[in-house]
């Protein structure tokens, strides 16, 4: 608290000449501090708000390399807010500065603001780098993902993507990684196909989860079983995301005997999607099958996925022995389990009544 109130002191503090002429006398106390702020000494956010007091009330807020440190430090401790103080102290900015501090609101989750201030940079006459305009990209992507007005900002990030390349900055490998997520995050498979292509041959796996996902979610099935046989042509071993997100497009059971020659047999991802995947088209010996060989009791989605699969198939029978089965090894069971017991209900109130 003493820290905070002596910086807010600093901050109103205008130095004038007299004053600067008095302070010039212990300079290398001030040049003492602003040393540990360049070196990034300041290991606690107390002692940084001492040090950023003493550097203004030394006449050295001005100074755009000290404030640069002093705004990223800020936003390492989570306070952003206390980085546009520092940023709003210096009168002239240049592009390394403005990136700073979109930087510092834009690592703290503060997407608004990193746009915000990104604007301000624009209307100042500053012309952003190829380190502005992933940042700027990104921020218009996860604030669409997050649902936060998706159209605006996936148009903004279209605006965006334009403005990269009419400014030469969009053959930077990382302002075209930021485009490409934009578009998968923002819905837009057509964008996303384009600007992973953009991507060139060094794409990791990663990228092609991603553009997978996308066509996935989109409903186009023949592209998205498209671009995973090429990712397999090019040597790229999928990871269990990749493989989970094909299950939503594969309709039938070659796509396991694909999993089992690819070891991911044992990976409790893939093995929940194959066996929702089988429930779901209705081959419950299959099902069965490989719900025996996964059904520990640690996997509670394996369970409730079953329990589901047989309330589908109105198998009430066997719906109200697994549930038994579930119950008295206390596994947690999810809302769409239960509401999949509704062919049975009256057994399953019984048999509540009853344990409680």
């Amino acid at each position: 608290m003493e820290s905070m109130l002596m910086l807010k002191r600093a901050c109103l503090f205008k130095p004038r000449f007299v004053t600067v002429g008095t302070i010039s006398s212990s300079s290398s106390c001030i040049d003492r501090h602003i040393r540990v702020i360049l070196s990034d000494q300041s290991s606690t956010f107390e002692s940084l708000l001492k040090h950023n007091a003493i550097i203004i009330t030394g006449g050295n807020s001005d100074n755009v390399f000290v404030a640069s440190k002093l705004i990223s430090s800020y936003a390492s401790f989570g306070k952003p807010n206390l980085s546009s103080r520092v940023f709003d102290l210096v009168s002239q900015r240049d592009v390394f500065l403005w990136n700073s501090i979109i930087k510092a609101h834009f690592s703290n989750g503060d997407y608004p603001r990193a746009l915000d201030f990104f604007f301000s940079m624009l209307l100042s006459g500053q012309r952003p780098d190829h380190f502005t305009a992933p940042m700027v990209v990104s921020a218009c992507a996860e604030l669409s993902w997050y649902g936060v007005g998706s159209f605006v900002h996936g148009l903004e990030g279209r605006c965006l993507h334009g403005f990269a390349v009419k400014n030469g900055l969009a053959s930077s490998n990382m302002v075209q990684s930021s485009i490409f997520s934009l578009y998968t995050k923002c819905g837009n498979p057509p964008e996303a196909y384009l600007s992973f292509r953009e991507l060139g041959e060094e794409v990791d796996v990663f990228s092609w989860t991603s553009i997978i996902a996308s066509l996935a979610r989109s409903e186009n099935m023949e592209e998205s079983f498209d671009m995973f046989w090429e990712m397999q042509k090019k040597g790229i071993q999928p990871d269990g995301v990749v493989i989970s997100k094909m299950m939503l497009v594969a309709e039938g059971k070659a796509f396991h005997g694909f999993v089992i020659r690819r070891c991911f047999s044992s990976d409790g991802t893939v093995c929940n999607s194959l066996l929702s995947m089988y429930c779901k088209f209705e081959l419950l010996s299959v099902a069965e099958k490989l719900f025996c060989r996964i059904r520990g009791e640690g996997n509670k989605e394996a369970w409730n996925t079953m329990v589901k699969g047989y309330g589908k198939l109105k198998c009430d029978a066997k719906c109200i022995e697994l549930f038994r089965e579930i119950r008295n090894l206390g596994i947690e069971i999810d809302s769409a389990c239960l509401a999949s017991l509704s062919g049975a209900t009256g057994e399953v109130v019984a048999l509540l009544c009853c344990e409680n």
